[in-house]
């Protein structure tokens, strides 16, 4: 099933330099300057300044029990750049486009596959909890970069028969295991994909993609040398449909996850794109980053250069031919469904928008062969019409990125004023260390508005104590504060907080000029607290019933 020459060097050279362009320009769009998110304070600061000796660190946390080379690299590698995050922001873009290039490279020379794919990979506005957030980059992407290796030396291989690239192969394809079990079983289909498709040309050497399989046992086998910890707790365990777990997994567990699949990956994704278009266009409008504006201007032009070059040349020379659209749309339908796979039956079902960065590259596969299908239909100019889409849907994207990353940066900002009024208050009263604090009126984000609000897209570290705990010892520069809990009645909470508010030491009141105000509780009965101030002045009310409802007076 070869459908195309492959890739010079220097092509893929051109091709990379081109699409990192696009992929650096939309996280650059406020200038270089990375903003923080969640648990990135805990693991690219905390860790490295106030964990000790890292074997130590390693062993509190359980950290070889999961994701064992992510966890590794946070403390190790990515937490140097703590200073100035957004080179690791641009290092792990560039991986990106490695990855993205390279599998162009491998589903061009297989499937038949146009610069539409790598426009909806890289670009797509859906992809950008995956891909620039770090406490998901770090482990989708890189791991993704190393299966994408792997993938074009196992093609390589089978058309050259040189033993290395195949061992070398599989041992990147390993090493990718080790990022993220998303990962695991994306690159064991690919290569399984790649095997099954070469098998025509390659006869019996084909079997050899099996060997794929064998990174589960050694990837399990691995990380069972190890004990857990509460940090990693349900991140490799299992929810499976048959035992003691079958009715629970039918009844309650399936449609929870099937559910956020849905709206994940089928109902959240035009929604996003067509907001993030319209605020993307109104902030281009308002802001006036002429800088910016110029820099994709210029890159579409040469995107609409290298898709009119790649559609015009003459036959022998990595010239675009109307392909049969049927094989590309069913691998990208197998890629997308055995990358979501795996959270049909991880016990935590939890479906996030980062998840949707490696079963959108199936999408990628299948939208770029559909485009080329239907401008095959085109005579004579078909090519130019390709390519002109493809610029379109750059122009779109990067527009819409403009407002992702407008949220992030108003997200940031206001994690930073909370965290600071926060740290103040408690040096200012002498909180120890050993006191619980709950804070009354923190919601878990401070947007007016978003393109899409969706589990962790886009909430800030007020969502939880644990973001707002790394966040603020961060902030502080020291580990001396135990527990900082958010409490609010404004939008859906973590509904433990609440069962044991008894648990708390001291309670504040977050005002709305952001200053804080000591509050005392008093439990009224029937899940009712009020709260007052000093001077005895009603401030608060808080009824826990199936829903919390805070009252600030």
């Amino acid at each position: 099933m070869i459908k195309r020459p492959n890739l010079t060097l220097r092509e893929f050279g051109r091709t990379f330099l081109l699409f990192y362009g696009f992929a650096a320009l939309r996280f650059l769009y406020y200038g270089f300057t990375y903003f923080w998110q969640l648990d990135d304070y805990i693991q690219y600061y905390n860790y490295a300044h106030f964990g000790g000796p890292f074997w130590q660190l390693a062993e509190a946390l359980g950290l070889f029990h999961a994701r064992p080379l992510s966890g590794a690299l946070d403390i190790l590698f990515w937490s140097k750049f703590a200073g100035c995050m957004i080179v690791a922001v641009l290092l792990i873009t560039a991986l990106y486009t490695f990855a993205a290039v390279s599998l162009y490279a491998v589903f061009r020379r297989i499937f038949g596959a146009g610069p539409v794919f790598l426009v909806v990979t890289l670009l797509f506005p859906m992809n950008f909890e995956g891909s620039y957030w770090m406490s998901a980059s770090t482990r989708i992407v890189v791991g993704l970069a190393f299966a994408a290796a792997a993938a074009l030396l196992f093609v390589q291989w089978a058309e050259s028969g040189r033993g290395w690239k195949l061992a070398v192969s599989f041992l990147l394809g390993l090493v990718s295991c080790g990022f993220y079990e998303q990962v695991l079983v994306f690159e064991t289909a690919l290569i399984l994909l790649l095997g099954a498709a070469l098998a025509p040309k390659i006869k019996k050497r084909a079997l050899w993609a099996l060997g794929s399989i064998a990174n589960f046992p050694l990837y399990f086998g691995f990380i069972s040398l190890f004990p857990n910890s509460a940090l990693y707790a349900g991140k490799a365990g299992f929810m499976l449909p048959w035992g003691e777990t079958k009715n629970y997994y039918f009844s309650t567990f399936l449609p929870s996850i099937t559910g956020q699949i849905k709206e994940a990956g089928l109902l959240a994704p035009l929604h996003l794109l067509k907001k993030s278009f319209s605020r993307g266009a109104q902030f281009l409008f308002s802001d006036g980053n002429i800088l910016w504006i110029l820099a994709l201007l210029a890159l579409l032009f040469a995107l609409w250069l290298y898709g009119a070059r790649l559609f015009s040349g003459r036959p022998g020379e990595n010239r675009e031919e109307p392909a049969t659209i049927f094989w590309p749309m069913l691998a990208g339908l197998y890629l997308a469904a055995a990358a979501t796979s795996p959270f049909l039956f991880l016990d935590n079902p939890w479906f996030s928008f980062r998840l949707t960065l490696l079963p959108f590259l199936g999408a990628a596969l299948l939208v770029d062969a559909a485009v080329r299908g239907l401008c095959a239909l085109i005579p004579r100019h078909g090519g130019l019409v390709c390519s002109a889409v493809g610029v379109l849907m750059a122009a779109v994207f990067m527009v819409g990125s403009v407002s992702e990353l407008h949220d992030y940066r108003l997200t940031t900002i206001a994690d930073s004023r909370v965290a600071r009024s926060i740290v103040q208050t408690l040096e200012r009263d002498g909180v120890g260390a050993s006191e619980k604090i709950a804070i009354l009126n923190l919601d878990k984000t401070f947007l007016d508005d978003q393109n899409y609000l969706y589990h962790e897209h886009i909430h800030g570290v007020t969502e939880s104590d644990w973001a707002l705990t790394g966040a603020l010892r961060a902030y502080a520069g020291h580990d001396a504060i135990l527990s900082v809990t958010p409490i609010t009645g404004k939008r859906p909470i973590y509904k433990l907080y609440l069962e044991d508010m008894d648990s708390y030491d001291l309670f504040y009141l977050l005002e709305e000029d952001l200053t804080l105000t000591p509050v005392n509780p008093h439990r009224r009965g029937d899940g009712v607290y009020t709260f007052t101030d000093s001077a005895g002045a009603l401030r608060a009310t808080l009824t826990i019933a199936d829903e919390a409802i805070l009252r600030v007076s």
